[in-house]
């Protein structure tokens, strides 16, 4: 007898996985965040899913407060965007993330700008960042699967 159920499969780059398990890395998520952005990758593929921390709770076997920690890691990271409508929240990954995407974010307790490609980490300081010429930028941001602010 055929099985009829189709496997999901949430597609990332490999190099966004190894700069994601790298403990050394600005972007390190632990195992945990690992899958839980890729459970809320799958559920948000077509739109925002309205997904409560107890369904988390329920299929990890964690606490509450671990999930929602976890949940505003991935935010933090801008990774996830979470909004609200009608009192219930909106969870929804923030673009794609493609083979030859750049990842871009601003820590604002180090006060660098980091920018992350299939190949390299790279971090400015904000007068390096300053420094850098329009087109610099522009290049950046023409590649960027988040958006330069």
């Amino acid at each position: 007898m055929k099985n009829n159920v189709k496997e999901q499969y949430i597609p990332s780059p490999i190099w966004f996985i190894k700069l994601t398990s790298d403990k050394k890395s600005p972007l390190y998520l632990t195992p945990f965040q690992q899958l839980l952005y890729s459970l809320i990758k799958g559920l948000s593929s077509k739109k925002s899913c309205y997904a409560k921390d107890e369904y988390f709770e329920k299929i990890f076997k964690k606490t509450k407060k671990h999930v929602n920690d976890s949940i505003h890691v991935l935010e933090g990271l801008r990774l996830l965007k979470i909004t609200n409508e009608n009192n219930k929240r909106l969870i929804s990954c923030t673009n794609g993330i493609q083979k030859d995407s750049k990842y871009y974010l601003y820590d604002k307790d180090q006060g660098i700008h980091i920018i992350a490609t299939p190949e390299n980490v790279y971090k400015f300081s904000r007068s390096e960042w300053n420094q850098l010429n329009n087109e610099k930028i522009e290049k950046y941001n023409g590649n960027l699967f988040l958006d330069l602010k």
